[in-house]
């Protein structure tokens, strides 16, 4: 049996996805105080891709910044995410809390996080068609651990939780 601190819990479900999120649901791992931080992060994150990336990648003039859409598109967007998880879980007699599938749903955005940063800095060194092939990976990677989430803390079918 796993018996792992609340800071292991992160990379062992970035590392192990279908037996992390598993295991984390039945012995009751992750913390919301981490979940919040990684949610943090990823607005850190969108903002340093606007902000930080080489100019050949940057979408906002240094002008136009506000940090209004940032908030807007991470945190509000997040927390949407969750409400709209929790809703259909409930309307469809799942197993989840609001708890958990914010925590499921915030560990699941790290490798995507990670991946964020990581462009930051390779912005400044590949072209536009590298990069955009690892943005896409990430998100594909991404949208395949929602997929697990849905599966393993809703208790859904694998065929519901692709619909």
């Amino acid at each position: 049996m796993l018996d792992l601190t609340q800071r292991q819990w992160v990379g062992y479900t970035v590392l192990h996805p279908f037996e992390g999120f598993e295991d984390m649901r039945w012995k009751k791992g992750g913390s919301l105080k981490i979940a919040m931080l990684i949610v943090l992060l990823g607005f850190f994150a969108a903002v340093a891709h606007d902000r930080l990336c080489g100019f050949q990648f940057r979408t906002v003039s240094s002008r136009d910044f506000s940090i209004i859409p940032y908030i807007a598109g991470t945190i509000v967007v997040f927390a949407a995410w969750v409400t709209g998880n929790w809703s259909v879980c409930t309307l469809l007699d799942g197993e989840g809390t609001m708890k958990n599938i914010c925590i499921y749903s915030a560990y699941s955005l790290v490798p995507f996080i990670t991946q964020a940063y990581i462009n930051v800095l390779l912005s400044h060194i590949l072209i536009s068609l590298a990069q955009n092939t690892l943005y896409n990976v990430g998100r594909h990677f991404l949208n395949n651990v929602n997929c697990v989430i849905d599966k393993e803390l809703v208790n859904y079918l694998f065929k519901l939780a692709v619909a």
